[in-house]
């Protein structure tokens, strides 16, 4: 009997040790693929979606890569202790990027505004939580646009895909509603006395990642 409990103990340090090592080298599949019921909006494109998972690791911060300046200046100047697991890996950064690339494709809106507004609110970390019930990397509102996005739960917004891809669309609709993107960073933070610091803040910032993506 006490020869069949040690077994099982052993068996049990021997999987929590595999465990942690696996999770001390950052093999770690941060997003996972949602259900299958797809969020759809207006002029929503569903093949804009792309997963963590359907990223091959590829080249970065060579001369190959086009936006490997971007990704230097950010590791460089604002990595942290909440980002840094998620910057440190470079299929986490690929992902990101190709969200970014493929909403700016589909919405007409500059990456570097998208670079910059991501910046802003949630330093890359994908798992930023406001108090107002703000979720992911460009804070999205989940109690103001969950019934026009048709969420289902606020989880999904942590997904960079979707969450980069609704993002971008806010700002494209506020570009259309109000004339310009200043004034549409504007309104994408919200009326408050904050705004017009948060428009400088950001503005600031995209001059900085559009001199980054021509160079």
């Amino acid at each position: 009997m006490f020869k069949s409990n040690f077994s099982w103990i052993y068996l049990i340090l021997i999987i929590l040790i595999i465990i942690n090592y696996h999770t001390q080298n950052n093999i770690i599949h941060v997003i996972k693929k949602p259900p299958s019921s797809e969020i759809t909006i207006d002029s929503y494109e569903p093949e804009v979606n792309i997963y963590y998972d359907d990223i091959d690791q590829f080249l970065l911060f060579g001369e190959e890569h086009p936006t490997g300046n971007v990704w230097n200046y950010i590791l460089k100047n604002f990595k942290n202790k909440r980002n840094k697991i998620y910057l440190n890996d470079k299929n986490y950064i690929a992902f990101v990027e190709k969200s970014i690339k493929l909403a700016s494709d589909n919405w007409k809106v500059p990456e570097s505004l998208i670079y910059a507004v991501i910046q802003r609110e949630s330093n890359f970390y994908p798992y930023e939580v406001s108090s107002k019930g703000c979720y992911g990397l460009m804070q999205i509102n989940y109690p103001v646009w969950r019934l026009a996005f048709k969420l289902k739960d606020p989880i999904q917004l942590f997904d960079p895909s979707v969450n980069i891809n609704l993002g971008t669309r806010l700002l494209k609709h506020y570009y259309e509603k109000y004339g310009t993107w200043k004034k549409a960073l504007y309104y994408y933070f919200g009326k408050s006395d904050k705004a017009s610091r948060y428009q400088e803040q950001v503005w600031s910032l995209y001059k900085h990642y559009y001199s980054k993506l021509k160079m």
